[in-house]
């Protein structure tokens, strides 16, 4: 299976790119995340990231990486009920 807009097989993002979404998913922004996942600091870390976060792949990853933590944090306050 492929993802339409990259053409790459789903499930094949390296490890930066699994960084960058660990990242963005807890809320840091484009360039910060690239940097922390291991890509050169400054203004190409901005330009990275932004490439980043505009590949389908990463997105997806992403919004797992939220839902997750979503649901996540749904059952741990039902604990405390």
């Amino acid at each position: 299976m492929t993802d339409q807009k990259t053409k790459n097989p789903i499930g094949t993002l390296s490890v930066k790119e699994r960084l960058f979404a660990r990242y963005k998913a807890q809320g840091y922004s484009n360039g910060k995340s690239a940097e922390l996942a291991g890509y050169k600091g400054g203004t190409s870390a901005d330009k990275q990231g932004y490439r980043l976060s505009k590949k389908a792949d990463i997105q997806d990853e992403i919004a797992r990486r939220l839902e997750v933590s979503l649901i996540g944090n749904h059952t741990s306050m039902n604990w405390q009920s």
